[in-house]
């Protein structure tokens, strides 16, 4: 159990977590995180939105099967942040992206297993200053199922 590592993102901000899920993937852990729909952004709502919407503009022009795949679902959008973090194009970065779990709440096989904290990663500022996750799929067009 030492190699899995249960972490509760209940608070914790996007890019802090991400950046420490992936130290941990590089370092050949598996990673359950749990609770992905209620990591904060940081950020106003108006500015985060209009990052988060240009991003779906993305698309080639020549041939739309090429186009980038554009999730919605919050685990996914999670994975897909950490992915940009990881050398993904390489074998290593590749195999570590298959040991991260990310849930939309908390499975009842995580409910009595301890959680990891991380130092540093929590919101600390007013509530009012971050977005949701699960804000910013649902106004991608997620409808929460």
């Amino acid at each position: 159990m030492s190699n899995e590592v249960v972490i509760d993102a209940e608070g914790c901000i996007l890019g802090r977590l991400a950046s420490s899920v992936s130290k941990m993937l590089l370092e050949g852990k598996k990673v359950f995180v749990v609770n992905v729909d209620r990591i904060y952004i940081s950020g106003g709502k108006t500015s985060v939105l209009n990052e988060w919407r240009g991003t779906l503009d993305l698309k080639s022009i020549i041939n739309p099967k090429l186009s980038p795949i554009h999730y919605r679902r919050v685990d996914l959008l999670f994975k897909k942040v950490v992915r940009g973090m990881l050398p993904y194009p390489k074998p290593r970065g590749k195999i570590a992206l298959t040991n991260l779990r990310a849930y939309y709440g908390v499975p009842t096989q995580f409910q009595n297993v301890p959680k990891t904290e991380i130092e540093g990663i929590k919101a600390t500022k007013h509530q009012s200053q971050y977005v949701k996750l699960i804000d910013i799929a649902k106004e991608l067009g997620w409808n929460g199922e």
